[in-house]
Parts: structure tokens; C-alpha cells; sequence
């Protein structure tokens, strides 16, 4: 996808189209840029982590926590933004001032 005053390509994939309006919702695309962040919402309750935590998104990837740290945080549904590192991949959550570095395992 090609976007007006933007040098770069955005690639985007249809999650789901509304069977009612031939629109689709915005908030049901899965964004990726030439960053390599990934927008999404975890699928239901998020806890927090606790060491090889697993955290299942709502446009079907599933990520795990790739280093030990604990952190309790509670909140339904709260977006995600997996952004790319020099190492890896890192997970900030809506609402949380720290980050967990994560792999995806699907």
C-alpha cells in the first residue's frame, strides 16, 4: 500500500472485513512497516509475565518472552506494538512503562 507523502510502502493484510458495509474497519488491520512493528491487541486477559510468558494476539500471531523478568499488570485486551531491536524483538504494552523482549513462535 502506497500512502500519500509517505516515501516508504506500507504493507497491510485484511484481518477481517465487516460483512455489513463494504468498508473495512482500520482497527482490524494488521500494520507492519518498514520498522518492523507489528500493532495488534493481545486475545483477551493480559497478567503481565514471568519468565517464558506466551502472549497470543488477535490477528493470530503468537509471541513468547524471550528473557527472564517479572512484571504484573492486568488489563483485557490492551494493544501490543512489537517493535524490532538489534537483538530481537521487543513488546511494549498499552498502559505499561516497561518493555519485554519476545520471539514469535507462530
Amino acid at each position: 500500500m502506497k500512502v500519500e507523502d509517505v516515501d516508504e510502502s506500507i504493507e497491510v493484510k485484511v484481518l477481517k472485513q465487516d460483512s455489513y458495509n463494504s468498508s473495512i474497519n482500520v482497527t482490524q488491520y494488521n500494520f507492519i512497516n518498514s520498522n518492523d512493528n507489528i500493532e495488534s491487541c493481545i486475545d483477551g486477559e493480559f497478567k503481565g509475565w514471568e519468565g517464558s510468558t506466551v502472549f497470543k494476539l488477535k490477528n493470530g500471531q503468537i509471541w513468547q518472552q524471550a528473557s527472564y523478568s517479572y512484571f504484573y499488570h492486568y488489563a483485557y485486551s490492551p494493544k501490543v506494538m512489537i517493535s524490532k531491536t538489534s537483538g530481537g524483538y521487543e513488546m511494549q504494552v498499552s498502559d505499561v512503562d516497561k518493555r519485554v523482549e519476545v520471539k514469535r513462535i507462530k
